[in-house]
Parts: C-alpha cells; structure tokens; sequence
C-alpha cells in the first residue's frame, strides 16, 4: 500500500487537519452567513430608501478601479447612497475597501454583492504544495476556533466546533496505518470495525482534493498573474503521481487543469512574442518618460470631470484599452500585450479627442505629439526596417497522431468530448457554445479533412471510460509578429509548432536557433516518419496578403 505513505508526512497530515477544520468550519457557516447577509441587506434598504424602487441604469463598474485608502470610487446617483451605507458600516475605513469585487448596479437586489465587498485569501486550497508546517496548523485551527467562539452566541450551531477542532488537531491518523516493522498496512486490512471509518475519511481526502484541483483550475482561467508556474504545476503531478488511488479518482479534475494550463501557455508565448514586437514598433508605450493614463487624470481634475475608468477588452494576441471619460467612451485601435500598455494607448487616443473638443486641452495635445516624436527619434527599431518589407511565417504540419481522453471518466459522452476538446486546443479552434466534437468536425468539413477515428474503451465493469481519436490532417501555425527576412520569418513559424506539438512529437534541443531542422528531425523521428512541412511566408499576417515565397526545407535551413 504505498499510495498511502503519505499518511506518514506529518507536514501533509497538517494539510489535511487544516483543510477538514475549514469543511466543519464550512457546514456551519452556510445557514449563518444567509441569514446575517439578509438582515444587513435588510438594513441597508431601509437605511437608504430602496424601497422607492430607483434601480441603476448606468451599469456601475468598479473592477478596474485600484483601491485607494480613504477615498470611494465614483457611482451614479441611484448607487451612491448604497457606496456611503458600505462605507459607513465597513470595520476597516482605515485602509482599503476592495470595492471592485462587487457589481454596484446589483447592490439594490442582490444582498450578496454587498456582501463580496471584502478581502478573502486562502492558502490552504489555492498553493500548489499539500503541506502545512505545525506552527500554521494551530494558527489556522487558532483561528477557525476563535471565530466559532465568536459566532456560538448567534447561531447555536457553532457551539460544538471548538471541541470538533480539538479532537481533528490530536487526530494521530492510527485508524488509517500502522507500522508493523518496516512494513506499512492499513489498520483497516487487520480491524475490520475500521473500514466504515477509513472509507468515509479518504471519500473526505477525496473531495477536498478534488476542490483543490478546481480551484487551481479557476486561478488558470480567471487571473494568469496568481497562476502556478510550471515548478508548482510539477508538484501537483509528483504528489498524484506518488499516490495511484488519488491519481485515478482525481483524473477528470488533473486533466482539467493541464488543459487549461496548456491554454494559457500557448496564449503566454504568444503574447510574449507580440510583446517583443511591440517594444520595437512602439517604445513610447513601453517608457516610464510618457504617462499618457496619469495626464487624462490630471486633465480630469483640473477641469473637475468625474475620474476616467479604464478597462480592457481581452482578445487572441492581447489586450484592447477602453476608458470613460466626460460622457464619453473611447476604445484602442492597438492590441496590446499588457492591460498597463493598452490604457496607455486608449489614454492617448482619448487626450487626442478630448483636445479637438476642448480648447483647453490644445496645450496639452501639443505635449503629447513632441513626446510622440521625440520617443520615436530616440528609439528606432532595431530589428525591422521602418521602410522595409516585413514578412510573416506559416508552416503547416500533417500530422497523424492519437489523442487520448485520460481515464476516469464516468461516461461515454464525457470521455469523447474531453478527448475532443484535447483535439480542439491542439487545432487551436475558438471556444464555441456547441460541444467541441461539433466544433473540431465543423473544422475538418470546412477544409477537407477526414474526421478522427473514435475508439472507446471501459473498464470491465464499464464504470470508466477512456476515448482515443486517431487524427491524421494538416494542422497549420501562424506567427503574429513580423520579421525583416524570410528566413527569420520560417524559423520564428517553426519555434511556434515546436512549442505546440511538444506533447506529440516530443522535444529536442534546439542546435543554434535552427527550429526548422529541429522540427524536421522530430518529424522524420515519429512512427511511421511524418511528411516533411510546408512553409508560407506572406507579407500580412495570418495568411493574408500575397504569398511572396513557398519555402522547402532546403530553401530555409541554415
């Protein structure tokens, strides 16, 4: 039984008192929690005369506003009386008010929005490690105690946490292992009163397992910057690893989280490599000399304008900058590759409006365009011509390749769809609304390509299921930023199918930057060998414009 040495961690024996105290902490707080937020709703109602009926047209938003001690972000009139209530009776005045985890415009009818105006960090389920040191544990159980002692006199249920807390924190994890020599076995295997005891604690280990994955998971989807790095990813999959009774129970929500850290790298070399390009064709976005977002901030006191609110609009290569302003809504004309350089870039086009509309802004519009020229005259691209031609990569790969669902699913309709969403994120297709076998189908009709081979497969009690598709077609990659040389451009195309097929061809390092040898030596490597690439170089990006050469391996090598 040696998925179950980690019973013998002290460090992950914390980890789960800590997780176990949360879920008692958790059951009580569900009832309590809805009852307290619909009093307080309650309350702020009547405080603020909701009765009336007045509701926010505007649609408030605060997610972008950044979080400034003592000071309250600027509403509609229907939703300020609501911003001053909170504040009102908000314990931390002193320092900040995360105001922008709630949505304004809901605060009337939602009692809930109200409450997100809070803080709330968890360590325990959102790191990638599975330990906790015993000088954390009783803090974390600390905590969790005296906040039970807190609430007891308002809701009588949580009266018996305390001793619930004590009896987890001087659990000795006997009933799971006992050591026999050097021989570990399950105390259950010997005293058969304790299976009932051990089948419902690992069901228990199981669940909080599972809500670590998702929540890894979540932080993937929603925010890139808290998103663990590979290290930590790695860590996860040595701790699965280790254990096989997790790694089969936990494998729909492992796969979930590799697949969306797939995701989220092939967006991140992407941007990166947009990033590069755009610090060479627009240096003053990238300076600390021009601050076009501070200047309309300025101008916006001085003229006594409520305070412009950016944001921005996510797409494939980047970020899109939007700002409100005097009545006016003004969106970018430039991706970006950070949300910091498209306010930049939509702070400028805005300034550059305002200035056409408001005298008093010409002044200011005159600085702008000196900053623009003198950053331009002081940083030159380096390595693209301002007036020469620029060229864009291609290279389109056939593959043949089977794609695998994993195991564990409990359906067949499950494992088919995870194995084609599998399928879709290597095609690079855009998430769609219908199923991803529609989406990958629709892809392989639309440019002639024959649909995968299905091949199901269960356990022999047909509780799992596994799906295998055999694709065999042209899959082709794009490079977004341009080079000076056709070369260059292969190359750059080439670095970009060897970042997204590592999973199929394999890796191999890459011999003084030749990326088109070294795809081609993974290629003729599979079994049976895979035929040779085909290279576009075109003078738009993303196949578009004149194809102005149509590259063999020995017209781009070298």
């Amino acid at each position: 039984m040696d998925s179950f040495r980690r019973f013998q961690d002290d460090d992950y024996k914390n980890w789960i008192k800590t997780t176990m105290g949360l879920n008692c902490l958790k059951t009580r707080l569900g009832g309590f929690l809805e009852h307290e937020t619909e009093t307080y709703h309650d309350h702020l109602r009547n405080k603020v005369n909701a009765n009336k009926g007045d509701l926010c047209t505007t649609q408030c938003n605060l997610k972008k506003w950044m979080p400034r001690p003592k000071q309250v972000p600027q509403v509609c009139e229907v939703c300020e009386p609501w911003r001053d209530e909170i504040w009102a009776n908000h314990s931390f005045k002193g320092g900040q008010v995360y105001w922008n985890n709630s949505k304004p415009y809901l605060w009337p009818t939602k009692k809930w929005e109200v409450a997100k105006v809070t803080n709330v960090r968890n360590q325990v389920m959102h790191s990638a490690d599975f330990r906790v040191e015993k000088r954390e544990l009783e803090s974390y159980l600390g905590r969790i105690k005296d906040l039970g002692q807190a609430l007891k006199t308002h809701y009588p249920k949580f009266s018996e946490l305390t001793e619930e807390i004590e009896q987890l924190q001087n659990t000795d994890f006997s009933f799971i292992m006992s050591c026999v020599g050097k021989k570990i076995v399950l105390a259950a295997d010997k005293i058969p009163e304790s299976m009932l005891k051990l089948q419902n604690f690992l069901s228990l280990e199981q669940q909080i397992l599972k809500e670590k994955l998702e929540c890894l998971s979540q932080r993937y989807e929603e925010d890139r910057e808290t998103a663990l790095t590979l290290e930590e990813l790695q860590c996860v999959r040595v701790f699965l690893e280790g254990n096989n009774d997790l790694q089969k129970s936990l494998a729909p929500q492992w796969e979930r989280l590799t697949e969306v850290q797939e995701r989220v790298d092939t967006l991140t070399f992407r941007v990166d490599t947009l990033e590069m390009n755009t610090r060479t064709h627009d240096p003053e976005f990238s300076t600390d000399i021009l601050k076009y977002k501070n200047h309309l901030y300025e101008e916006a006191r001085r003229q006594g304008w409520p305070e412009p609110v950016f944001s921005e609009i996510k797409e494939a290569l980047g970020y899109r900058g939007r700002v409100q302003v005097r009545g006016q809504t003004f969106e970018g004309v430039q991706v970006c590759p950070k949300s910091k350089t498209a306010h930049q870039e939509v702070a400028k086009l805005a300034l550059s409006q305002l200035a056409k509309d408001c005298a008093s802004l010409s002044e200011l519009a005159n600085d702008t365009e000196e900053g623009e020229a003198s950053s331009s005259q002081t940083d030159q691209p380096q390595s693209l011509s301002c007036t020469g031609p620029v060229f864009f990569g291609s290279v389109t790969v056939v593959l043949k390749t089977d794609i695998t669902s994993g195991e564990g699913h409990s359906g067949m309709t499950e494992a088919v769809q995870s194995a084609y969403k599998k399928l879709a994120l290597l095609l690079d297709l855009p998430e769609s609304a219908s199923s991803y076998k529609d989406v990958v189908l629709e892809h392989c009709h639309t440019r002639d390509v024959p649909p995968p081979e299905e091949a199901v497969q269960s356990d022999a009690e047909e509780k799992t299921y596994q799906c295998t598709l055999r694709f065999t077609g042209p899959i082709t990659f794009y490079v977004p930023e341009g080079s000076s040389k056709k070369k260059q451009a292969c190359q750059q195309a080439a670095k970009v199918a060897l970042q997204r097929l590592s999973g199929v061809l394999g890796s191999k390092e890459v011999m003084g930057g030749n990326y088109v040898s070294t795809l081609k030596e993974l290629l003729e490597a599979q079994t049976p060998q895979l035929d040779k690439p085909a290279y576009d170089v075109t003078d738009r990006g993303r196949g578009a414009g004149e194809v102005t050469e149509r590259g063999e391996w020995r017209n781009v090598e070298g």
